[in-house]
C-alpha cells in the first residue's frame, strides 16, 4: 500500500494501524502535559493530523460505521473530504486524543478477539453498565471523550487480564 504522506513514518501495530507518528527523528504527539495549543500552521501538527485522519478512516471503515463524522465531530462535507484523502484542514486536540484512543482500543480488541469480533465491537449493543445497552460508538457520540477514555481503560484491562 502506497503511503499518502511520505514524510510520515509510523510504528505499525499488529493490525496494521498506526499509533505513534514520527516526523524526522522525533515523535509528533499531543503534549504530554495535556496542554492544548493552536498548532494548525505547525508542519508537525499538519503531518500528525493527516496521518491521524487517514488511520481513523481505516478504522471506521473496518467498523463499517456510518456515524464516523458524528464520532469525530465534523460536518458531513469535512468527513467526505477526510474519507477521500483530500482534506487539508487541522484536527483539534480533542479530536486527536479521540483518534489515539480509538486506535488503541481497536488494536487491543484485535489482539484479544480477532478481526471479526474486534471490527463489530464498536457498532453492536453492549450490555456493560457503562454503555447502558447502547453501541459503544453511540455512547461516545452522546458522552464524548470521557466515555472513550472509560472504554479504553476497559479494553486495556482485557489485555492485561484484569
Amino acid at each position: 500500500m502506497a503511503q499518502r504522506f511520505p514524510n510520515t513514518r509510523a510504528r505499525p501495530l499488529s493490525t496494521g494501524m498506526k499509533l505513534r507518528v514520527r516526523v524526522g527523528s522525533r515523535d509528533v504527539a499531543s503534549d504530554s502535559k495535556g496542554r492544548v495549543e493552536d498548532r494548525a500552521a505547525d508542519p508537525d501538527h499538519i503531518t500528525l493530523t493527516q496521518a491521524a485522519a487517514e488511520t481513523y478512516t481505516r478504522v471506521v471503515e473496518a467498523w463499517d460505521d456510518s456515524d464516523a463524522e458524528k464520532l469525530l465531530a465534523t460536518g458531513h462535507q469535512t468527513w467526505m473530504q477526510i474519507k477521500r484523502g483530500i482534506w487539508d484542514g487541522s484536527l483539534n486536540q480533542e479530536q486527536l486524543n479521540l483518534i489515539r484512543i480509538i486506535i488503541a482500543i481497536h488494536d487491543v480488541l484485535h489482539s484479544c478477539f480477532g478481526e471479526k469480533a474486534a471490527n463489530r465491537w464498536a457498532t453492536v449493543l453492549n450490555r456493560l453498565p457503562m454503555f447502558r445497552r447502547r453501541k459503544p460508538v453511540d455512547a461516545v457520540i452522546e458522552e464524548g471523550l470521557p466515555m472513550m477514555e472509560k472504554a479504553q481503560r476497559l479494553t486495556c484491562g482485557l489485555l492485561a487480564g484484569a
